[in-house]
């Protein structure tokens, strides 16, 4: 029987695709730092961002958490390089002798936890952010990934979701796992700078050349397909004719960059469409949007929504994946449809309500971040490893 002696720390071994800019990055470095303060050892293996997603490996560096890139753990599919992956976790595995191995996200989910059965790692946790069963890839290549998720949780000792919701689509929707074998544990955000913000409607949108008296709405997203950007631009040219002075700023990159700017000037409404790039400060954006909007055809728990709210910003987004439950269906924000025509007749609705609000009240905000509290995560989380060493047979001590 294994035994971790007194004194002697929880090895934990976290495994996340690419650090690049998202919650998923912030989730797992702020859960890896407050860990450490409750005894455990954490090491962080990661991919690489690719270049226009942006990196938040200065977050990990910030916060004094560990970390090693793994070269080849990118998101394209490629058999030779998934190797040379699988190989690099094996190696990190045999050196840090890790009691939990506990992946994050698809890609890495995948080969994390192949190569933690492969070293007969004691315990195994994944954590689904999302899910990528819808929307992203093609319909047999969702097929397969489903096929090997199935088969993947029966040698994971517990399966982490964000929400019910998303618990209930891995489950129910796409059976990749019984409901007993998965465990919600709500994000954990680091919200003090956003609850700090003042609101200011007329700092950062200065950088677009546009005044306070301009409705500026935002999407604070990746430029990729899932995120469904060109419904919102089409949404875009219908409601500048209702409220002429109604602008978006686009803030984030990706690969649509390009087309969406092309749509944009198709429709005619490329004055009022801003494509800002990466945004570090992110703060000041919600301090001076009118309204955040997210137009995804699916989500897990998105923290631009969650930021956005804890800033006093309205917010606006489509009824998918784990959005009703952030919004507390509709209680912090308006609910859109996915259908373009009613989409776009909601935006509108939305923006001319947000006329008369100018933020959230201060105890809305406290109220709704502190469900997400950063040591609300790790308690759980401590709980759950906890109890997984002991049924694995590892006494603590």
């Amino acid at each position: 029987m294994h035994r971790i002696q007194s004194g002697d720390k929880i090895r934990v071994l976290r495994l996340l695709s690419r650090m690049n800019v998202g919650g998923p990055s912030r989730h797992v470095v702020h859960l890896a730092k407050e860990l450490s303060l409750m005894g455990y050892e954490t090491r962080l293996l990661v991919g690489i961002p690719e270049s226009d997603e942006g990196s938040m490996v200065r977050l990990a560096e910030e916060a004094g958490v560990s970390f090693s890139v793994v070269a080849d753990l990118d998101r394209p599919i490629s058999i030779l390089r998934d190797f040379k992956a699988f190989k690099d976790i094996v190696r990190h595995i045999y050196l840090f002798k890790p009691h939990i191995v506990h992946t994050h996200t698809t890609k890495v989910g995948i080969l994390g936890r192949m190569a933690a059965i492969f070293c007969g790692v004691p315990v195994i946790f994944h954590t689904f952010h999302g899910h990528v069963f819808s929307g992203y890839f093609s319909e047999n290549t969702s097929r397969f990934v489903v096929a090997l998720e199935r088969i993947l949780a029966r040698f994971t000792d517990r399966i982490i979701t964000l929400t019910d919701g998303l618990k209930q689509d891995i489950a129910e929707r796409f059976g990749v796992t019984e409901r007993q074998n998965i465990d919600v544990v709500p994000l954990g955000l680091d919200l003090s700078k956003n609850l700090n913000r003042v609101r200011n409607l007329s700092g950062w949108r200065k950088c677009l050349g546009l005044g306070s008296e301009v409705f500026l709405a935002g999407i604070v997203a990746r430029l990729v397909p899932v995120k469904n950007h060109a419904m919102l631009i089409g949404a875009v040219a219908k409601v500048v004719k209702e409220i002429p002075d109604f602008h978006l700023a686009v803030i984030g990159g990706g690969e649509l960059e390009a087309p969406l700017k092309a749509l944009a000037a198709s429709l005619g409404v490329a004055g009022h469409v801003h494509f800002c790039g990466i945004v570090d400060e992110i703060e000041d954006v919600y301090a001076d949007l009118n309204l955040l909007i997210l137009s995804s055809k699916n989500e897990g728990t998105p923290v631009v929504l969650i930021e956005a709210v804890a800033s006093g910003c309205p917010v606006a987004a489509t009824k998918v994946g784990g959005i009703p439950e952030v919004l507390e269906n509709g209680k912090y924000g308006f609910m859109l449809d996915s259908v373009p025509e009613l989409f776009a007749e909601q935006l509108a609705k939305a923006v001319r309500a947000c006329r008369d609000i100018a933020a959230l009240s201060s105890g809305d905000r406290q109220r709704f971040a502190a469900n997400y509290s950063v040591a609300a995560l790790a308690k759980r989380t401590d709980f759950l490893y906890r109890k997984s060493l002991k049924l694995r047979g590892i006494n603590i001590e």
